[in-house]
């Protein structure tokens, strides 16, 4: 009886490996994972194995790839890539381990009691900014996500942008201010962080001016189906 097959689209791992090995023959790979000696490894031991068990044949396949040892065999045109990936994860780990709450010594960092404030970041990406999408009709500010439960609705109105893309709200004066302001009391401690953006209504749905990181304007539009998009038009002002 036929079982499942793994169909593995890479360059040929026993051909000849350059340093565009992954890039030129898949692009979009070579830029998301970054240690296209792994990717390497992977190809050369998938290609090799007649079939995958599982899971008696996992830790075998991972030791092949992953091990001390097969980092060796990294083809030439590879090895600086990959050592340069190595030297990247061994940062990545310092800085979890610099970070990481050590439960037997308590909430306690280097000797120092942690400060109320202290952000960690819970994944190495860029900073991210989370919006509280709302609409505004010039006299009533509610959700994007209505809900018979305001503070559920926020939670649903919310989505994540990039921090250098979105600095901070547009200036709000009169009415949309003073809705803001009676908004943002509703919401708890960890809630304040967020950005609450007002999105008017227009010909093409729901529109607002935000300013990015370093104060040019932004122009976000959400349309239901298509979801948020940012904008940076020339020329435009930072003001609501």
């Amino acid at each position: 009886m036929p079982g499942p097959r793994l169909l593995v689209l890479a360059p040929d791992p026993d051909g000849t490996v350059a340093r565009d090995w992954v890039k030129s023959f898949l692009p979009g790979t070579a830029a998301v994972y970054r240690d296209h000696g792994i990717l390497w490894l992977s190809a050369r031991q998938a290609f090799r194995t007649s079939g995958i068990r599982v899971p008696d044949d996992v830790p075998g396949l991972i030791e092949r790839v992953y091990g001390e040892a097969a980092g060796a065999e990294v083809p030439a045109g590879l090895e600086h890539n990959h050592q340069a990936a190595r030297g990247e994860r061994s940062a990545e780990r310092s800085f979890a381990l610099h970070n990481l709450l050590d439960l037997d010594a308590g909430y306690v960092r280097a000797g120092q009691p942690w400060p109320d404030e202290t952000r960690v970041a819970t994944r190495l990406a860029d900073d991210r900014r989370t919006l509280r999408l709302a609409r505004w009709d010039g006299a009533t500010l509610a959700p994007l996500c209505p809900d018979l439960d305001p503070r559920r609705g926020w939670a649903m109105s919310e989505v994540s942008v990039r921090a250098a893309r979105i600095g901070r709200e547009a200036p709000a004066t009169g009415p949309l201010a003073a809705a803001i302001a009676a908004a943002r009391a509703t919401w708890g401690r960890y809630e304040q962080d967020a950005l609450l953006v007002a999105l008017d209504a227009d010909a093409d749905g729901l529109r607002a001016e935000v300013v990015d990181a370093k104060d040019r304007p932004v122009v976000l539009r959400y349309r239901a189906g298509r979801g948020l998009e940012v904008r940076q038009p020339p020329g435009a002002g930072a003001g609501r």
